[in-house]
């Protein structure tokens, strides 16, 4: 008997732990939320351990790019960016850098003039050594748009950060099952990797890996069965030994990347957002007392776990993305409504403007001829959803119900505080719970200044814990580096 898709989405809900997903609601709204986004994604910038797996699929005739040091047409397995100047940091002749020993090439064959490039970029950062005539050679950008829209996966946070801080857990531990630094920070040998996982296990049903790092980008396996050449371009080089104007630490592509702190635009991927796997709804402690969620800290069970269920998500999606509800759009009307106003409140001077502020937000809820605190409540949580039966609800909307409904709680605890310390308690554990990434971001910027947090590969630890506006790059010194 062949499972129709509503009875393959009751199987994979039912998979999770219903308790560990309540205790993690906050977070799973977060996910969905931040999903994509380069400020939060899940929440990559803000939070760049991503625990959750999508799918996905860029439409027919998006423009992509790729950067490399030939002419020559990509027809295999390599990397896709969304923005120009992220592709352009790879667009010019492979460069020395201090690395450890090169590792062996994969087994499906030699390094392409692209795949020994990509190679080269994604050793560790250090100063760059050329050779000597270098300065007066370009690369070349590849612009392609998609023909046939290909079936992703789409691994949050921000899991293209080749760093020991747990970005790649979800890909190595989760995917992989080669365990912290199985790969050994290279980024090749983990693609192929990838597009071996889909090949062999999941039966080709994934065509490519959609990540984060500094701008999003694609792990194509197939550049020819899924895109069409646009045009291939000769790239400027850099004169002289002076910067790259696109590489990698340059402000035009930090700008061109901050542009997209909330969200790539001009839907240029669709995310299901209807059914997925988060490891936020497992009965497990991410966190183990840090600041940041680790999937290679649990049992070998538990991730065995998680990869059979990404594996029945997987395989269990149609080929297209169904209509289906945009969970993600109903975050954001959430956030929207609350966000400011919170912090507002928080920072009232009195328990009257408290109270009143409270009351404004609840107003919308209150039946003034009939009251019921507990009808307030519902009513409050459950605005935004378009069903209003708990037992129905997909993930997405029972974590959006319980978050609204945390919300809704401490908003009537604020309007019948007695005292103003009692009150104003109440809205800061509520706000420690959310862990909104837009508390984070920065005010009052000047016209040539953008808002600078650590994107993969390079920021600061102290522009992580209090980003502030800037013009260009600062410069980070031994042990300042937000990914050591």
């Amino acid at each position: 008997v062949t499972c129709t898709h509503t009875m393959r989405l009751a199987i994979l809900l039912a998979l999770v732990d219903a308790a560990a997903s309540e205790h993690n609601y906050n977070h799973i709204f977060n996910a969905i939320h931040s999903s994509m986004r380069q400020w939060g994604s899940s929440e990559s910038s803000v939070h760049p351990n991503g625990m959750s797996f999508f799918i996905a699929s860029v439409p027919r005739d998006t423009q992509s790019y790729h950067g490399t040091s030939t002419e020559l047409p990509v027809k295999g397995m390599d990397w896709l960016a969304f923005e120009p100047e992220h592709a352009l940091g790879f667009a010019h002749l492979p460069r020395l850098r201090r690395a450890p020993a090169p590792v062996a090439a994969p087994q499906d064959g030699p390094s392409t003039p692209s795949q020994s490039m990509h190679r080269d970029l994604l050793l560790p950062l250090g100063p760059a050594s050329f050779k000597p005539d270098d300065s007066n050679l370009g690369g070349y950008l590849h612009t392609y748009r998609t023909g046939k829209p290909p079936s992703l996966l789409y691994i949050d946070g921000m899991a293209a950060a080749e760093c020991e801080k747990g970005t790649l857990d979800s890909t190595d531990t989760v995917l992989l099952g080669v365990g912290v630094g199985g790969i050994k920070g290279w980024d090749w040998e983990r693609g192929v990797s990838l597009c071996n996982l889909t090949q062999n296990e999941w039966g080709g049903r994934i065509d490519g890996f959609l990540r984060m790092e500094g701008g999003l980008e694609i792990i194509l396996c197939d550049f020819a069965k899924h895109l069409v050449v646009d045009r291939i371009a000769r790239t400027v080089a850099a004169p002289g030994n002076t910067p790259d104007p696109f590489d990698d630490g340059s402000m035009p592509y930090y700008r061109a990347v901050a542009s997209r702190f909330d969200g790539i635009g001009g839907n240029r991927v669709a995310v299901n957002y209807e059914e997925f796997v988060t490891a936020f709804a497992y009965d497990v402690d991410l966190f183990h007392g840090n600041a940041l969620p680790r999937l290679s800290d649990i049992s070998n069970k538990t991730t065995g776990r998680i990869h059979r269920d990404v594996t029945r998500l997987v395989t269990s999606h149609p080929s297209t993305i169904l209509a289906t509800t945009n969970w993600q759009a109903i975050t954001d009307m959430v956030v929207d409504r609350y966000s400011s106003r919170l912090e507002s409140l928080v920072a009232a001077s009195s328990l009257d403007l408290l109270q009143a502020d409270a009351e404004t937000l609840l107003a919308p809820y209150i039946d003034c001829s009939r009251r019921n605190r507990t009808a307030e409540a519902a009513r409050c949580a459950e605005q935004y959803l378009p069903v209003s039966s708990s037992k129905s609800l997909p993930l997405a909307a029972k974590a959006i119900r319980s978050v609204s409904a945390k919300i809704c709680g401490a908003l009537l605890e604020t309007r019948d505080a007695t005292t103003p310390d009692f009150a104003r308690s109440s809205l800061e554990n509520l706000m420690a719970y959310l862990q909104w990434t837009g508390w984070k971001r920065c005010h009052n910027c000047e016209v040539d200044e953008v808002c600078y947090i650590p994107m993969w590969p390079f920021g600061r630890t102290q522009d992580y814990e209090k980003p502030q506006y800037r013009s260009s790059i600062p410069n980070e010194g031994p042990g300042e580096s937000y990914w050591d």
